[in-house]
């Protein structure tokens, strides 16, 4: 706890004040033009391509979803797949005996659902707006004040997030409705009959990473021991412990907000 303290700015979740649509569109026009990039949408990488040696990377194979492949040369390829897709390309590439690779089949996912209330009548802020829940065993989750993080209105707009929630997916819009109000009254009884509605509802069958015991050792490093030249890791999953600064740079934070 007292590392966690020490380290607050690391964890606290940051908001953007603009729907993320603009903030990437912005990104997108910036580098497009600026820097010549193109964006391939539902397009997806099956395999690193290596030079006839192994020692550095030479570009991607990529199907485009009608069913052939071609290959995109490159002098460095970024993983950023996450831990669901990286081990699968990370074998289909020849890749798994590299060391700083090694045990990346050994992460995994977590299944999250999220429920956005918005209040009718006279808004109900949460005493703070970014909370963590746990009712015991492995289900847990977050909650926020989106008004608040965002500064608008506080209290008006409010969100439910459920991690581990694998068993969850099936559920109605109803039943993830009365779950994410249960957890709201863990804070204040009186959100559990409020005269809100239900904003919007997402189920995500391999959202975020799942961290559990022994899980940091399998994470690979922004550049990986052993890599073939131009081969990189980014997201969730790069190793981010105390002492790996030179793995991070500094990019920090809880996983899923990097």
């Amino acid at each position: 706890s007292n590392y966690a303290l020490s380290h607050q700015s690391d964890f606290d979740v940051q908001w953007p004040r603009v729907p993320p649509s603009e903030i990437f569109l912005k990104w997108k026009r910036l580098l497009e033009e600026s820097r010549g990039a193109k964006f391939l949408n539902s397009t997806f990488v099956r395999r690193v391509l290596l030079s006839d040696n192994g020692k550095e990377v030479r570009g991607v194979e990529i199907d485009d979803g009608s069913g052939s492949t071609r290959e995109l040369g490159a002098e460095v390829v970024v993983l950023a797949a996450g831990a669901n897709a990286m081990p699968k390309i990370v074998t289909a590439s020849g890749l798994e005996s590299i060391r700083g690779l090694q045990r990346v089949h050994e992460l995994s996912c977590s299944a999250v659902t999220a429920t956005r209330f918005e209040i009718d009548g006279e808004p109900m802020p949460l005493r703070y707006p970014s909370n963590v829940w746990s009712t015991g065993g492995e289900v847990a989750g977050t909650f926020y004040d989106i008004g608040a993080l965002r500064g608008g209105r506080p209290g008006v707009v409010l969100e439910v997030d459920t991690y581990n929630a694998a068993d969850l997916l099936g559920l109605s819009d109803g039943d993830l409705e009365s779950r994410g109000r249960e957890v709201l009254s863990l804070e204040n009884s009186a959100y559990g009959t409020s005269s809100g509605r239900v904003q919007a509802t997402a189920r995500v069958r391999n959202a975020a990473l799942r961290w559990t015991p022994g899980s940091h050792g399998a994470t690979p490093q922004l550049s990986p021991e052993g890599a073939p030249r131009g081969l990189l890791v980014a997201g969730d999953l790069v190793r981010n412990g105390p002492g790996d600064f030179g793995s991070h740079l500094g990019a920090r934070g809880l996983s899923q907000e990097k």
